[in-house]
């Protein structure tokens, strides 16, 4: 019985990427911090520039992690709007177990994410199906609740 659960349904991997350039140049135009970089290092000297050039660069590691993650929530916010269980990433990406017939949906909702941060260049690779290996833990009564696949809440 516990094995119609994934009848009709297939595990994909969805992956996140951007490109690197591009959102450090989006991060710089929206944040106050880094917009103000040039003006804060008129007339310092050459150390002091690189001290502040090196704390730019912290700051846009720091804000790039932060806008990943915060898109990479969303989508995945998104994929359980479609009725998709996501298991606990093991490595890069996150892994989906979704209806066969709601793959276009899933694909079309990710290209929207897409477009809406073109401008730093969001990408998201969808590898699989693959049979639900990382959902089957969950027919384990007996698996402790952190090795059990997560659902959407």
């Amino acid at each position: 019985a516990l094995l119609g659960r994934f009848e009709g349904r297939d595990e994909w991997t969805v992956t996140l990427s951007a490109d690197v350039a591009a959102l450090s140049a989006r991060l710089e135009r929206s944040d106050p911090l880094l917009a103000a970089f040039d003006e804060q290092t008129r007339g310092v000297s050459e150390g002091a520039r690189y001290f502040l050039e090196k704390t730019r660069q912290q700051r846009i590691t720091q804000l790039r992690d932060r806008t990943l993650a915060a898109i990479e929530a969303g989508a995945q916010a998104s994929l359980c709007s479609l009725d998709a269980e996501l298991a606990a990433p093991a490595g890069r990406g996150t892994t989906v177990l979704i209806e066969r017939n709601r793959f276009a949906a899933m694909a079309a909702c990710l290209a929207a994410i897409e477009a809406e941060h073109a401008d730093a260049g969001v990408r998201f690779e969808i590898g699989g199906p693959w049979p639900p290996y990382s959902f089957a833990a969950t027919l384990d009564a007996t698996a402790r609740p952190e090795e059990q696949a997560g659902t959407c809440s």
